[in-house]
This record gives C-alpha cells, structure tokens and sequence, in this order.
C-alpha cells in the first residue's frame, strides 16, 4: 500500500511540472491535411501560463482563436516532449499505450517518431510524434467521418522551416522552341564567348534537423484539445 502511494504521488508529482514545449511561441505555424481540408496553426501569443493560437480552414471563411493551458501534458498538435523522452514501447503515457519507435518522414523531414494509442470517447486513437520535441506529426481515429490529420508544413524557427517547393519549369531548348529564339540565343552566345562555363543550378540549403525543445503547452478550442484532435478536432471544420 505505501509502495502504491508512492507511485501515484511520484506520477501527480510529473503532472504538475508538464509543460508545453519551447517551439510554441509567437510566430510559429503549422499545416495539417485532414481529408480534403487544410487546417492552419499560427501561435499569436505565448507565455508561461497560457497559449493563443488562431485556426484557420481551407474549407471556412470563418477564424477561430483558442486559449490552451500551458502547464497540461498535450495539447492540439504537441505533447510534452519530457515524458516522451523516457518512453519507450510497452510503456504507459497518459492514458496512451507507447506502440512503436522508429524514423519516419513528414513534411519532407525525418524524425524520430514515437507512435501513442489509446482510447478517446471510446474510439482507438494513434497519434505519432517527433520524440524530441513532442510535435504532432500524424494522427487517427478509428471513427466515421474523422479524417487522417498529418503535418504537411511548418515554421518554427528552433525546428527549421519547411514547405512544399514549387514546381520547376525546364528552359527552352531548340527542340521544344518553335520560334527559333533559343537556338539562335545560344548561337550567339557560343560565339561572343567560347570560354563561358554552364551556370549551375542554386544548391537547396539542407533541412536541419529538429531541436530537443522544452517549455510551454496549449490549450484547445473546446473543453478538451484531446477530444478536439481525436473526434472533434479538425472534423469540426466539416459543420461550417
């Protein structure tokens, strides 16, 4: 019995001090697809007791604002990264059962990923993380009409900044130049100046990878932000 209360004091004892992580400060954003929807984080304001985040959908003119408490363990897109750092598979955070470790890529970045399952208003709900820093990185619920939601780009200064390149558009080559311009071009060029080099193409700075963060937590846009990613989050864009 003493050994039991000691190791429900010691678990309180680790509540109390979670907190949410050091990259959610003013500025940082977050882009998740779920289903055909894109659902967008923008962190306007953070301190040590509370986190304002403005959330938009692709699918809604409408802007919401959600305060969440800095001091719980998760919040909408982040749970703390302290008690994921000593988890490891078969072991117990939260309410979640530690499933499985591993690399895996997300908004073109590599991470070390933590996967959590577990019940949320009785739907199986697996959620993946970057073990590092506690970012959501991927998410779903075993319910109807609750979309996949999976991290498509970022900006966070301590995680690197991340999107989608866009796509590229080959010169015009002799071939596919009907007006000529291009031949006559590097004619030209070839003989004003037999010594010049081929330019080459601008290298793409490499992607760093993710800082171990520490810090403050969120809190969602209802009563719950586990309820609010598990079955009412990013599905509620739906009912607009």
């Amino acid at each position: 019995m003493f050994m039991r209360n000691i190791a429900i004091f010691v678990m309180l004892l680790t509540l109390g001090y979670a907190i949410a992580p050091t990259w959610i400060a003013q500025g940082a954003k977050l882009d998740y697809s779920a289903g055909s929807d894109t659902v967008s984080f923008t962190v306007i304001k953070a301190n040590s007791t509370d986190l304002k985040i403005e959330i938009k959908s692709s699918s809604s003119s409408k802007v919401r604002t959600g305060t969440e408490n800095a001091s719980a363990s998760t919040g909408q897109f982040w749970f703390d990264s302290s008690l994921l750092s000593g988890a490891s598979v078969g072991s117990t955070i939260e309410d979640y059962s530690v499933t499985q470790e591993g690399k895996q890529t997300f908004a073109g970045k590599e991470w070390d990923t933590i996967t959590l399952q577990g019940l949320v208003s009785n739907a199986t709900t697996t959620k993946i993380y970057d073990k590092k820093s506690g970012l959501l990185l991927k998410q779903t619920v075993d319910a109807q009409n609750v979309p996949t939601v999976i991290l498509t780009n970022f900006n966070i200064p301590s995680l690197t900044t991340y999107s989608a390149p866009p796509p590229t558009t080959p010169p015009a080559t002799p071939e596919n130049d009907t007006t000529g311009t291009a031949q006559q071009n590097t004619t030209g060029a070839a003989q004003q100046n037999t010594t010049a080099q081929p330019t080459q193409p601008a290298e793409q700075p490499p992607i760093e990878p993710g800082t171990e963060p520490s810090g403050e937590e969120s809190g969602g846009v209802c009563a719950s932000a586990a309820v609010l990613l598990a079955l009412s989050g990013f599905s509620f864009w739906r009912r607009d």
